[in-house]
């Protein structure tokens, strides 16, 4: 599966709580079906720069039988990484 898109976090700047709720949307194909990628879930930000994040994700697939929509089964992802820039 190949997919690009963004999440929207919905923080500010300003911000003090290392948490937020972020929301997204992505465009893919997958066994040469479209699909659409619709994330929901909270992400973490140390100070530090260390991130978390889990979230609710689910797909709606496009086949090429009568373009008929498919919706996938939602899954829950998690995944961790560093922010190196302050």
């Amino acid at each position: 599966m190949a997919t690009v898109g963004a999440n929207y976090h919905l923080n500010s700047i300003s911000s003090e709580s290392i948490f937020t709720p972020y929301a997204g949307a992505a465009f893919g194909v997958f066994d040469d079906h479209a699909v659409f990628s619709f994330p929901v879930g909270l992400n973490m930000v140390t100070p530090s720069g260390f991130s978390a994040s889990i979230g609710l994700n689910n797909y709606l697939s496009l086949t090429n039988k009568n373009d008929n929509y498919n919706l996938m089964e939602p899954y829950i992802e998690f995944s961790i990484g560093w922010n190196f820039a302050k």
